[in-house]
């Protein structure tokens, strides 16, 4: 039996090499989404509790505990940590953008990739079906040629 080989085996690895590629950044940048998302849930934990604490020191049944400079002080905070959420909620929009282009980047990739992985079996099959009618071919060469030789004698 001949041996397969497949022409297009080169660009084959290639288009696996992209597609690991591929692999790799869309990780990293589902790793950056996260941590941008932690981030955010972070300063809304924060924010959270700094307006609990507001009021509470603000709000008590016997009356407020804030000098006038950390009312101000800890109402500047808050207000600090309002736009600190909507910069990082920026921050993530644009990762999780980054994501979807890595993401189907990737797809591209792959479809790529099997594309050739199923002309690659198509190839195989053709071959092993050419290589059964060479087989059968030469097994009928000598079922005739018995069969001659058995007619001569």
């Amino acid at each position: 039996m001949a041996k397969f080989k497949f022409e297009l085996q080169p660009i084959l690895g290639f288009k696996e090499q992209v597609e690991n590629q591929k692999e790799l950044e869309f990780a990293k940048t589902l790793n950056i989404v996260a941590k941008e998302r932690e981030k955010l849930e972070g300063l809304f934990a924060e924010k959270d509790s700094s307006l609990k604490k507001f009021k509470g020191e603000v709000c008590p049944v016997g009356g407020s505990k804030l000098l006038p400079t950390e009312f101000i002080r800890l109402n500047n905070y808050i207000e600090h940590l309002k736009k600190c959420i909507e910069r990082q909620k920026d921050v993530l929009m644009k990762a999780e953008l980054i994501l979807e282009q890595k993401r189907l980047a990737l797809i591209e990739a792959s479809k790529e990739r099997k594309t050739l992985d199923k002309l690659k079996e198509n190839k195989f099959e053709e071959h092993l079906f050419e290589e059964k009618q060479s087989e059968q071919k030469i097994i009928d060469e000598v079922v005739s040629y018995k069969h001659s030789i058995k007619e001569v004698s």
